[in-house]
């Protein structure tokens, strides 16, 4: 049971203060996309709510990704905290329609179904961002020169176990999106 510990430990590792700054970048995407939303409240909810697994799989993946491989450039900092506010963002719209097509109320139901998937893609995105900062400033500090700080060959392996286990739970909760709280949505609606 210990070494199961270690792994998930090891896995989802993190530090409080740029988790939280992370965070921050997130809601702040949220709030535009809310906002952003409010305006532009044409079609159903269940247009909204639409889409096959493979292809919010691909598009949740690839989000991954892109943070994945920002990790591995020396530049990656400033984009990664940018891959968060695009989450936020996407995020953001999808709570505005929700509320905003089918009321308070129903919306707000709507939301809490959803919440899980989202969840846990923003978990995902948010332990990817940390890993990939974390790499990205290793490599940084080499391209400078400074050896106070350790070397990224120290990180490159364990950000890639990182990123296929945080695909592996992406794609869990597109499968709860798609054959689970898509289907109850539209069936309380």
């Amino acid at each position: 049971m210990s070494r199961f510990k270690k792994m998930a430990d090891f896995i989802f590792e993190c530090e409080l203060r740029v988790m939280l700054l992370l965070s921050v970048f997130f809601f702040i995407g949220m709030a535009f996309g809310a906002y952003h939303s409010c305006g532009e409240a044409a079609g159903e909810l269940s247009d909204v709510m639409a889409g096959e697994i493979i292809p919010l799989y691909l598009k949740n993946l690839l989000m991954l990704f892109v943070t994945f491989v920002l990790g591995y450039t020396v530049i990656g900092a400033p984009l990664i905290c940018g891959a968060v506010i695009y989450g936020g963002v996407c995020c953001g719209l999808f709570c505005g329609l929700a509320v905003n097509l089918a009321g308070l109320a129903k919306g707000t139901l709507v939301i809490a179904l959803f919440y899980v998937f989202y969840f846990v893609n923003v978990l995902c995105l948010l332990l990817m961002s940390f890993s990939s900062l974390r790499l990205s400033l290793a490599l940084y500090n080499v391209f400078k020169n400074n050896t106070r700080y350790v070397s990224p060959e120290v990180y490159s392996k364990p950000h890639l176990l990182k990123f296929v286990v945080f695909s592996a739970f992406t794609f869990l909760s597109c499968a709860y999106y798609v054959f689970a709280a898509r289907k109850i949505a539209l069936i309380l609606l």
